[in-house]
């Protein structure tokens, strides 16, 4: 079976796994950076932030971001990147939570950091399902049919191949409904644990992740004000 309209990605690419999305020169820059404006231990950064950069960028692979936006390759997940590192720039000059009192603040900063950007690095990344269509292949160039973000990324151990166009096509799904089925892929357990453990920045960030923010978030506030400093709309 063939596809026969012209894909964004003309060629049928192998999905390759995080680390390997890595190797991608300004992947790996743009991780280096995220991994720099976080001070945390070894082993957090480890299970944490770098396997939740690695998923993401197994769900972005070498897609763009639109056809206005990020059109080159890589162009969705560097555009995911460089608003996490401005997201982090910002973060170090706020208090959180605010209004609280000096120890407050400092017992729950690795959290609030975490969550400010996790929030960051899916925003909107609900245009997995809302503008393509990605189609899935075998090694030896079958079309095996089309992927959806529900399924996991694309990488996976049976070694995928894909392209992918942009279309018109209306979202079988709502942005929380899908977000909320990423969730469970992207967010390592152990963090939604530590999250949910810290109840009222556990619903700013929640509300954050499914598209659902107040005007008063805090998390959504700094995010917003990043993206408008390095000029990416929302």
């Amino acid at each position: 079976m063939t596809i026969e309209k012209k894909t964004f990605l003309p060629e049928v690419l192998a999905s390759r796994s995080g680390k390997e999305l890595s190797y991608v020169s300004a992947i790996g820059q743009s991780i280096q950076s995220i991994k720099h404006l976080i001070s945390c231990p070894r082993k957090m950064y480890t299970e944490l932030y770098r396997r939740t950069l690695y998923t993401v960028a197994e769900f972005c692979q070498a897609m763009p971001y639109s056809e206005e936006q990020f059109i080159a390759k890589y162009g969705f997940l560097i555009r995911q990147l460089n608003l996490a590192i401005a997201t982090l720039k910002l973060r170090r000059g706020f208090l959180f939570p605010k209004n609280a009192g000096a120890e407050s603040i400092a017992a729950e900063e690795a959290q609030w950091t975490y969550a400010i950007f996790t929030g960051s690095l899916v925003k909107n990344l609900y245009q997995l399902q809302e503008n393509r269509e990605v189609y899935q292949y075998q090694l030896q160039g079958d079309l095996i049919g089309l992927w959806s973000p529900l399924m996991g990324p694309l990488y996976n151990n049976q070694s995928f191949y894909y392209s992918m166009r942009f279309t018109d096509n209306t979202p079988t799904m709502t942005r929380e409904v899908l977000m909320a089925a990423l969730s469970e892929h992207i967010f390592p357990t152990q963090a939604l644990h530590w999250l949910s453990s810290n109840k009222e920045l556990f619903k700013l960030w929640w509300d954050v992740v499914l598209h659902q923010p107040s005007e008063d978030n805090a998390i959504e506030a700094v995010i917003q004000l990043a993206g408008h400093k390095i000029g990416i709309p929302f």
